[in-house]
């Protein structure tokens, strides 16, 4: 299980530093939501952060970040590593 973890690690921080997934990811419709979501609010907590001082814009966007991440670990029992 810890090599497994350490590949989808792998596979989400480089999906976060281009944008991309590097490959073809499979599972369920709600696995893929949860994937979907977590990059998402990460990159998007990350660009605020990046292009604001507005403390409510970045408290929204680290709220999201949370939320997308709590569901990530609900469904792939494991943290989201970003």
């Amino acid at each position: 299980m810890g090599n497994t973890n350490r590949v989808f690690k792998t596979y989400i921080a480089e999906a976060l530093f281009n944008g991309v997934l590097p490959c073809a990811f499979r599972g369920s419709l709600e696995q893929v939501e949860a994937l979907t979501e977590a990059l998402y609010h990460t990159r998007e907590f990350h660009n605020t952060l990046a292009s604001t001082e507005d403390l409510e814009k970045i408290h929204d966007a680290l709220k999201m970040k949370r939320a997308s991440a709590a569901k990530f670990k609900r469904i792939f029992a494991m943290e989201w590593p970003a």
